[in-house]
């Protein structure tokens, strides 16, 4: 009965020695993963990712003004894809759901109501999407997108561009 009574508090300490010393799985994922500095020159105050991980589209600051640029992660390549003199400044980007296009607020030096346009990602003219409106977010398989306009949040068909819905944004 002593030898039994032994090997249980034995087995016991052994599996609470075991319990302690075992990484948890989250910890062995982060040591697999591989990271990367995407930007470094200090003027990036804010960027965001595609959907894919393939490209990193970004803010860059020169001087008063700002540029939005597009990165291709793998090749480590830059393009801007609208320059300073095109707008005043930028907010709000993201990209569509398949990566094909990044969507922005852009404020021009004339002034007037926040604007979402779109520009292909791989660099091309912007094309207004909607007037007096922000914050541009995407369903996951990209058929919709809402966006703030008039202090109501509006769901759009992304293919016909009606809305359908407007709730207060609170």
């Amino acid at each position: 009965a002593i030898f039994a009574a032994a090997a249980i508090i034995l087995a016991g300490f052994a599996y609470g020695l075991f319990r302690f010393l075992e990484k948890p799985q989250a910890e062995q994922a982060a040591i697999n993963l591989k990271t990367q500095r995407l930007t470094g020159d200090g003027k990036t105050p804010h960027a965001e990712i595609s959907p894919d991980g393939k490209f990193l589209a970004y803010l860059r600051l020169e001087g008063a003004s700002q540029s939005l640029w597009v990165k291709q992660i793998q090749t480590n390549s830059t393009i801007p894809i609208v320059k300073s003199e095109e707008f005043k400044n930028f907010s709000g980007i993201t990209f569509s759901p398949d990566g094909g296009f990044v969507y922005f607020n852009g404020f021009t030096s004339s002034g007037g109501p926040p604007t979402v346009y779109r520009a292909p990602t791989l660099g091309g003219t912007p094309t207004k999407v909607l007037t007096n409106a922000s914050l541009v977010q995407f369903s996951p398989d990209g058929r919709v997108f809402v966006a703030e306009k008039t202090g109501r949040i509006w769901v759009y068909d992304n293919l016909a561009m009606g809305h359908r819905a407007a709730v207060p944004a609170d």
